[in-house]
This record gives C-alpha cells, structure tokens and sequence, in this order.
C-alpha cells in the first residue's frame, strides 16, 4: 500500500521506473498516482511521467494506493471513497510487478496477463508499447483545462489530431533511437532519449496553433479564427462567389453541421453554389474525394503546404470590388458622435449609442489607466427582445450557446482566456436567441489577475440556475438543490415558461449546474464536457450538494 503522506515508492528491479503519488504543480495539494521515468541525472520532481492512474485524476493529501485482496488496483480519497480502480475484481490475481520497461502488470498463479498499464496509455508511449487502433494518446491537461490534441492510429497512419477529426500531421517513415515518445502539451509529438531531452521533434520546431487554427480568410482581414465569421449570405443582394482556398480544410466549431459526399471537385463547388444554406465546402485531394460541405457561419480550419485539399466560401458579390486594404475598409467614428456625447447612461459605466446605419449599440467606460479614454463595443438587440417571455427552449438554447462560447474562450484559442465576469448581464441573444457573451478578457485590460478556469464554471452554474428558475438570488441555490433531490426539479422552474419544459434538458441542466458549483474545484467539469452534457452526448451521475455542506442538506 502506498500513502501520500509517507512518500515511498514501487521501483522496477532494474531501477529505470517508480510508482507513486506525485503533486500536480498547477494545483497545491493535489495529487495523482504514476509511474514515472527514474534517472539519477534528473531531478525527481523534473522526471517524466509515462503513464498516470485515472488520467487526470486529483486527489487529496491522506489517499492510498493499493492492491486489494480481491486482486484490484485501487486508488482511494480521504474519505475511503475509490476514486480509480483497474477493474479486474473478477480475475484471479496473484501479485502486481512493475517491468523493467516501465508496464504495471497483474499477474495469475498461471503467469497470465490480467490487468496491464500499457492498454491504458496516459501521454507517453514506451518501447514495446502498442497504441491499438481503438486507442488514442492525449496530451496532459494544461492550466487545468483538458488538452484538445491526440496521437491515433487511422487509415495505417499515426497522426496527430486536433480535437477528433481535424489531423494536422501525418506519420513519416524514419526511426530514431529513443527512450519513448510524447504528445506534449503544445501538440507536439517529440522522441525523447534517456535523459529526457528530445532528439526529434515532429511539428514543432516553426509550430504555433495558426497552422492548425489558421487566419481568417473573410472578410479580406488577418484576424485570428476566434473573431472568424463567414460572411452572412442572406443579405446579398446579387449572386454569390466562391473564395478558393488553396492547402486548407475548414470545418464548423458550433453547431458542427458538416455533410459528407464523394464527387469530382466542380461537382463538390456547384453542389455548395446550389445549396442555400451552404457557407463553405471542403474537396479533400487525398484520393478519396471527400466533398465537405458546412452548414454554419462559425468556421475554423487550417492550412498547410502538405495539405491535400481545397476549400470554398461562398461571398456576396458586389458591383464595386471590395478594397483589400482593412484600413481603408474600415469605418471610424468618435465616442461622443456614437453616444451623443455619453448623453443616454443605461448603467454605471454603459452608454446607449447608435451606428450610422441605425444599428443599436453598447458603449461601455473600461476606464483605462491611461490618459486616452478606452471603450467596449456592443451590438444590442434592443429592450423589447430583453423584457419578452424567455420560452424553455429559448432559455435551454442561451444556456448551450452560452457553454459553447466559454469552452471556446478556454480551449480553442490560442491562449486560455478567462472571462472573469460571467453573468446574465454579459449574456446578449440575438434575434435567433444564440447567446452572444460580452467583456470576456476585459481583466487583461484592467491589469487584473485572471479568473481560473474552475472559477469561470462556477460563475456559469450559478448562471443558468437564475435563467432556469428566472431569479438572480444566489441564496437559492441550496433549495434548488433540495427540490431537484427529492425529484421535484419541475417545481423550481420559472411559472412564466409556459409549456414547452424537456424535462430530460432540464435534468441535464441542473445537474450539470451542480457539478459547476461544487466547493471543490476538483470536481467541477471542464467547459468542454458541460458542453457534452447539455448536448446530451455525455452523462454525469447525480453531483454532491454544491456551495454548501451536507448538514445543511439534511437539517
């Protein structure tokens, strides 16, 4: 059995690897289980981890690890609780062993195979380790937010992948003597030799997240994919062109949208011509003849000069071409002309104003310490969409559009970006109810600390608790809580939704919620699985009782 307090060690009886608990850097006091690549010449806590029980699993200063009688592996919290077992309670064991290349094996009386770490591989790929096909290699989470990209086996290649279907390296043929590989947390797939320093490197040495989220190509600009839009076609007024996009494959960030057929590439352009609601379309040039076509506005992609494929967005087409210089596109106006001279305050630092072509907007004082003056923008949509009945879908539809945006903010960006003020204020919907959040990264601004992710979750589950039952009081959430226990999570709903109430959303909602409002921030889903749960493509057992304790519950 090993503790975290007591600090001891399994070590393979050629001294190369150790199993034990080990801290999580980013986060004070919590820690994992691993076996770790032992070296004299390294520094304990420098040596690399080669493979971690339960992934990314934290857990506290009094938990264990141990072999059961039952023959299981099993890591548990403070509480007693099993936080991660190797599941083989049903297999006679006879004893664990760590190998001499670094696999934590169950063995029976017979000397077979039971239970083997190498089936669950963590970031690291040892020699003599296999990544089946079925398997995929993650990289380790960064700033507490899980890590989007993947080492896999597909179509007899070893690729690496962004989230799950964008591959943005293919495998080569050359070898090199190495100790293992890695996916590190930049994406890159590095061969490390025994005293843990890279001798080669695939995809990193000129690596930076535009040649996998490449620049935009609307608009004629060079902002980054997180400001991307394809252009809106229902305002065109004459026919439409197609923009080619030479070594680039787009594909949609929310709602993904993408249609797949198998045609020649003037078939694949004119089927994206023909289709109304077509943005943009992909012909893939790999053999395969894919035809990509994407159905949202909200498009990412990337571009690479070994890319084989060929994409098109649909543009308006105008009588005067467009001007290819932004700074000659653009329209300037002065603050005062915008506010009529700060004249109508709808807060304590927000102006109502208006655009020239009558477009309602917010102005809002970021009161920068310099001596200009520096304002936010906002689109508003006006009050009279604000004071309307928000329906259940409505509501069920911001608090999706809401949860996408975030996990955008956190892990599709180039840098995690916190938003730091998460509330229904910072929530505009458009005419289609689509969620638009606003002061996202103003504390960069400000010079202020940033909030963490697990903060930003926190500030979400409260959210949506006030938009289900249509109360911003944050002394409610131990009687909804309480409700939604007893199975009356229908009765905590605002009475002014007027049928129309999912109640699988709805139980999908709540307990996300509390699981985002969890005291312990170790317990609070990333942004990315609380889209997951809302969309209804990941489940969650029923959470503990969040922000305040189990007396309370049972007074």
């Amino acid at each position: 059995m090993l503790y975290v307090s007591e600090n001891k060690f399994w070590v393979s009886s050629n001294g190369d690897f150790t199993l034990g608990f080990f801290s999580h850097s980013d986060q004070p006091n919590q820690y994992g289980v691993g076996i770790r690549y032992n070296s004299n010449s390294i520094p304990h806590d420098k040596q690399t981890l080669v493979w971690v029980a339960g992934g990314d699993l934290h857990v506290s200063n009094q938990s264990y690890f141990q072999l059961t009688n039952e023959g299981n592996l099993v890591l548990c919290n403070s509480n007693g609780i099993i936080a991660w077992t190797s599941g083989n309670s049903n297999f006679s064991v006879a004893f664990a062993v760590l190998g001499n290349d670094g696999n934590l094996v169950l063995m029976s009386k017979s000397q077979k195979i039971v239970w083997r770490s190498f089936d669950t591989p963590y970031n690291v790929l040892l020699p003599g380790q296999i990544l089946p096909v079925d398997r995929t290699l993650r990289a380790a989470r960064q700033n507490s937010v899980s890590s989007y990209y993947t080492l896999m086996i597909d179509a007899d290649e070893l690729q690496l992948r962004w989230e799950t279907s964008v591959s943005y390296w293919k495998s080569g043929t050359a070898r090199h003597p190495v100790n293992y590989a890695v996916v590190t947390a930049d994406g890159a797939l590095q061969l490390v030799d025994r005293s843990s320093e890279p001798v080669w490197s695939a995809f990193a040495q000129d690596h930076n997240d535009s040649d996998v989220n490449f620049r935009c190509p609307f608009s004629l600009t060079l902002e980054s994919n997180s400001r991307c839009l394809a252009p809106n076609l229902l305002k065109c007024e004459s026919h439409v062109d197609m923009v080619q996009l030479e070594y680039t494959l787009l594909y949609g960030i929310h709602p993904p949208n993408e249609t797949v057929t198998f045609l020649s590439l003037k078939q694949c352009k004119d089927l994206c011509i023909k289709d109304a609601d077509c943005v943009a379309v992909t012909y893939m040039n790999d053999g395969t003849a894919q035809c990509r076509m994407e159905k949202t506005i909200h498009l990412s992609g990337y571009s690479f000069p070994s890319m084989k494929a060929v994409s098109f967005v649909k543009k308006c087409s105008f009588s005067n071409p467009l001007s290819v210089n932004p700074k000659k596109a653009s329209t300037s106006f002065s603050n005062k002309d915008l506010t009529e001279n700060f004249k109508h305050r709808i807060g304590p630092t927000m102006f109502k104003g208006m655009l020239s072509e009558k477009t309602l907007v917010s102005v809002k004082d970021l009161k920068a310490t310099t001596e200009k003056r520096r304002m936010g923008l906002w689109i508003d949509i006006g009050d009279s969409k604000l004071s309307k009945k928000l329906s259940w879908r409505k509501r069920f539809r911001i608090c999706l559009s809401v949860a996408r945006a975030i996990s955008y903010l956190h892990s599709n960006c180039r840098e995690f970006i916190s938003h730091g003020n998460l509330k229904c204020e910072n929530v505009v919907p458009d005419e289609n109810f689509e969620a638009k959040v606003t002061e996202f990264g103003l504390g960069i601004v400000y010079g202020e600390a940033l909030t963490t992710a697990d903060g930003v979750v926190a500030d979400f589950g409260k959210m949506i608790v006030m938009l289900v039952i249509g109360k911003r009081d944050e002394d409610v959430f131990r009687w909804v809580y309480r409700k939604w226990a007893d199975g009356q999570g229908d009765h905590v709903v605002d009475k002014r939704i007027e049928g129309g109430l999912d109640s699988e959303e709805l139980e999908r909602v709540l307990r996300i919620a509390f699981w985002c409002l969890q005291v312990d921030e170790r317990m609070r889903p990333s942004m990315g699985e609380v889209v997951k749960v809302l969309e209804g493509t990941l489940s969650v057992d029923p959470p503990s009782p969040p922000i305040f304790h189990q007396d309370e519950v049972d007074e």
